[in-house]
This record gives structure tokens, C-alpha cells and sequence, in this order.
């Protein structure tokens, strides 16, 4: 998970947690994240509304998934006034 101060949060790699590792964001920015099930590890890609097109910033994290485990997007919410949209994509 990343935070919009550029903070980025995994349980998997302990040392890198809370720490800030991604990259800054804010209002009207458009982010999308992209899980590889075979690398193990989430994309995460920054865009201005100008450019909806091309990524400006990208941040990559490794993860770890035990069997059977569901997998769930999740979005930090940190101040008063933050707000999301999640729109899933399904390439298959």
C-alpha cells in the first residue's frame, strides 16, 4: 500500500515499512496498481490528469502471498478529507 506523503506500507518486507520508499501524490492525481502474481511484487503508477497516458512516477514492492489467500486492493486514507475510486480492471 502507499500513502499519499510517498510512504509505502508492506508486512512482507518489515524494514521498508513506513518508510518513504514511493512517491508523493495528490488531488486529481491518478494512480493504478498492477499485481504480478508471478513476480510476486505490485506496480504502482502515478498520472496527471493531463497525461492519462504515460506514467510520470512508478513504484514497485515485492510481496508475499500464502496459498489460498484472497487478495483485496486496499487504499490508505490519511486525512480528514481524502477520498478514492477504485475501478478494477480485468485483463483475462
Amino acid at each position: 500500500m502507499i500513502s499519499n506523503n510517498g510512504n509505502s506500507f508492506n508486512t512482507f518486507l518489515i524494514d521498508d515499512n513506513a518508510k518513504p520508499k514511493s512517491f508523493k501524490f495528490i488531488e486529481r492525481d491518478i494512480l493504478s496498481c498492477e499485481f504480478n502474481p508471478i513476480d510476486k511484487s505490485i506496480l504502482f503508477e502515478k498520472y496527471t490528469p493531463e497525461e492519462k497516458k504515460v506514467p510520470n512516477v512508478s513504484f514497485t514492492t515485492k510481496i508475499d502471498i500464502p496459498a489460498n489467500q484472497e487478495i483485496c486492493a486496499c487504499v490508505n486514507l490519511a486525512n480528514k478529507n481524502d477520498s478514492v475510486e477504485i475501478k478494477y480492471i480485468n485483463d483475462s
